[in-house]
């Protein structure tokens, strides 16, 4: 049960960033791109931000955003 959860979670949250993240806008937004909007990704910090949420009873599409900002937040001290 809780692998099906992480699976489809981490689809949503690859898809939010792939949204939000289009390749060729510029040359820091490619790098992370390249870092953060990767199929082969864990995402684990923002899945910790989703089963929180999930726990306290918040929409799981509302709290993506949050979740999303948390990789970025990551991805950003790595390329930068």
């Amino acid at each position: 049960m809780i692998e099906k959860w992480i699976e489809n979670s981490r689809k949503d949250i690859y898809a939010f960033l792939d949204k939000e993240f289009p390749l060729g806008g510029n040359r820091g937004n490619d790098a992370a791109r390249y870092v953060m909007v990767n199929e082969r990704s864990h995402f684990w910090r923002p899945l910790v931000v989703l089963a929180s949420a999930k726990a306290y009873g918040v929409n799981e599409e509302d709290a993506l955003p949050y979740a999303a900002s948390v990789e970025t937040l990551h991805t950003l001290t790595l390329v930068f």
